[in-house]
């Protein structure tokens, strides 16, 4: 670990490894104190303490005497009273439900200037108003919350680098109206003057988040008479730069709130983009399966909003559109964010919205279970699903008519959609061998989403037709897929029932 000393404006770094100390309970460690040769190289001061390059320890300096106790307690309270929590700057491998964050981390990189002077780099955030906004910038864990950083300064030096790292903690609903000021002083006898400024929109012309990486940026001057503080936002043209002054800054956004995909942008603002949804609904596949999980929640509210609009031409895309989401967090196979399952189930039992879905979701389903034998690999998604998807349908209905909501008018739809299932069981192509063993799986799982809609004699006599529709030829990989499902269904709560055991023996 390294922990910055400041005394008297020389600068020096403690270090503590880490591996020497995690063995023990208890420890009291005496942390040698180094400092670099050549004040330019600070900024990179622990790269070269690691490596032994171009410092020296403080030999007048005894060290810093740190005591450390390690705790096996997991307790919130205890963290809280002994302790300050701190994020990773970007998401662990496995996002937790329920997770909500937005971070904007800045890195003051370098500069460069045309005269060799002693600078200082003030950084704030200011308003479309020209206000500067207070409280948004945060140092570290346990750190004041300021409204502008002052970075470390240099002697006479015209390429500092600094590495420096903060924090904005801006309020979503003002992100737009936000952009980085930058205010660059030159120090001398113990006073400051500004020498030019820099600034950095936070967000793009399309709504979204300033994309993460380096961002080179000139400095300009005032001019003289300045009658609109915000000309260099206004005005450009008015811009007088500074030949040779630039910045150097880098940014990373850690947000559940906030987004840098226009894509993603887009389709949560789909009102505003009606005329382009074909396109939207099209692109939205090649959003990155990260994005689209940090904004799962919000993904589906936009889709099922869109299908209660009933606007033309758009149902199937937004029908593929979901499937892709539910694939995304339940494929155990392809996906790392199976940890999701449970919050999606408890999105369609209390946040779920769409009252008119369930005829929409049955139609586009339908219609790709009929074309099965033809196309056998685009279905592959919808049956991977279609537990989530017999979910929805339900929940559906059930805000459709929340007093008494009448499943029966359910019956014939999935009446239908089980007949197609038994035509293309019974199909001998090797081709639909992986489609079928998926339906052969998942067959129970399936049945127990419809409890409520068929009584257990009528799941039994379903559950009946579709074994004996599959092909019974013994020389089959099929046929062994047949016998792992017949076993599942005898565990299943479907056979515990005597009258559904008779049907599903016959």
């Amino acid at each position: 670990g390294l922990s910055q000393y400041d005394v008297e404006s020389d600068s020096f770094y403690a270090i503590l490894p880490i591996p020497e100390v995690l063995n023990e309970r208890e420890i009291e460690f005496t942390m040698p104190v180094f400092t670099v040769r050549n004040e330019a190289d600070f900024w990179n001061i622990p790269n070269l303490i690691i490596r032994q390059k171009d410092v020296s320890l403080i030999q007048k300096a005894k060290g810093i005497i740190v005591g450390l106790s390690q705790y096996d307690v997991e307790s919130d309270s205890f963290y809280r009273i002994t302790s300050q929590p701190t994020n990773k700057r970007g998401f662990p491998e496995v996002i937790l439900p329920g997770m909500s964050r937005n971070d904007l981390f800045i890195t003051l990189d370098s500069g460069e200037f045309p005269e060799g002077k002693t600078f200082e780099i003030g950084v704030s955030v200011r308003l479309d108003d020209g206000e500067v906004l207070p409280d948004c910038i945060k140092l570290g864990s346990g750190e004041a919350i300021l409204s502008e950083y002052r970075s470390f300064v240099y002697y006479h030096n015209n390429q500092p680098h600094w590495n420096e790292c903060i924090n904005l903690v801006i309020p979503p609903n003002i992100f737009e109206r936000c952009h980085l000021f930058f205010t660059i002083r030159v120090s001398s006898s113990g006073s400051t003057r500004d020498y030019g400024y820099a600034f950095l929109r936070l967000t793009k012309e399309d709504g979204t988040i300033t994309d993460d990486g380096v961002h080179p940026i000139q400095v300009f001057k005032h001019p003289k008479v300045v009658e609109d503080p915000l000309y260099y936002l206004n005005d450009p043209s008015k811009i007088t730069f500074i030949r040779g002054g630039s910045l150097q800054i880098s940014t990373y956004l850690s947000s559940t709130i906030l987004t840098q995909n226009s894509s993603m942008y887009a389709l949560l603002k789909w009102q505003k983009h009606q005329n382009k949804l074909p396109e939207l609904l099209n692109r939205f596949t090649f959003v990155e399966k990260f994005e689209i999980v940090k904004f799962f929640q919000e993904t589906f509210n936009a889709m099922f909003q869109i299908l209660d609009s009933k606007i033309e031409g758009v149902k199937t895309l937004v029908y593929d559109a979901i499937v892709f989401v539910i694939g995304i967090i339940t494929d155990e196979k392809t996906t790392r964010f199976t940890n999701f399952k449970p919050v999606l189930e408890t999105y369609i039992s209390k946040h779920f919205h769409g009252r008119t879905a369930h005829t929409d979701l049955l139609e586009c389903l339908t219609n790709y279970i009929e074309n099965m034998s033809n196309k056998p690999q685009q279905v592959l998604p919808s049956l991977k699903a279609l537990r989530f998807l017999f979910q929805f349908i339900i929940q559906s209905l059930r805000l459709e008519k929340s007093d008494h909501p009448d499943f029966s008018k359910l019956k014939p739809h999935f009446h239908n959609l089980f007949q197609s299932f038994n035509q293309f069981m019974s199909k001998t192509d090797p081709t639909l061998i992986g489609a079928q063993t998926l339906c052969l799986k998942n067959l129970n799982n399936w049945l127990e989403q419809l409890t409520e809609v068929f009584t257990t004699q009528e799941l039994a006599n379903i559950c009946s037709s579709f074994i004996n529709s599959v092909n019974n030829d013994s020389k089959s990989k099929i046929s062994i897929t047949k016998l792992d499902m017949m076993c599942t269904i005898i565990k299943a709560p479907l056979f515990n029932d005597k009258p559904a055991r008779t049907i599903v023996s016959k």
